[in-house]
């Protein structure tokens, strides 16, 4: 079994086909894999898939779609690390030593989390510059974007 944490930047290739998305649904759709999220990824996703709909990238019948089907993969198929005060505390923890970005704090201090289900969580992220704070944080990294 391996242990997946997926930030809202891989996260949303799953329901917005883009560069990585292979790589994301052979992840989630893998039997030996366990995906957490934070819950913030419920605004995170929901709000760029709305963005994509304002750019005229999506239409409204498919933004409704894509959120249904996000929703469901909430509810049935990932496993949602909520923001506690321990979350907050340790996102500021990381804030203050990295200089990270609000949710990106979040989102690390979520995955760092994991450290207590298993010894080796697997973080998953297009973003560059989490990447290299979640990696000097020891976490194993696969980023979607490159094979």
């Amino acid at each position: 079994m391996s242990i997946y944490y997926f930030d809202s930047s891989a996260l949303i290739k799953r329901y917005h086909y883009e560069l990585g998305t292979d790589v994301v649904d052979k992840i989630i759709e893998d039997e030996d894999s366990e995906i957490y999220v934070s819950s913030i990824s419920l605004i995170e996703v929901i709000s760029t898939l709305r963005r994509k709909v304002k750019a005229r990238k999506i239409t409204k019948a498919k933004f409704v779609k894509l959120k249904g089907a996000f929703l469901y993969e909430i509810s049935h198929a990932f496993t949602l690390i909520p923001i506690d005060e321990s979350i907050i505390v340790d996102a500021m923890n990381i804030a203050e030593k990295h200089g990270t970005k609000s949710l990106d704090s979040i989102h690390l201090a979520s995955a760092l989390r994991l450290k207590n289900v298993t010894s080796n969580p697997i973080f998953v992220s297009s973003d560059k510059e989490l990447i290299k704070y979640a990696a000097s944080e020891g976490l194993k990294i696969v980023n979607p974007e490159t094979p």
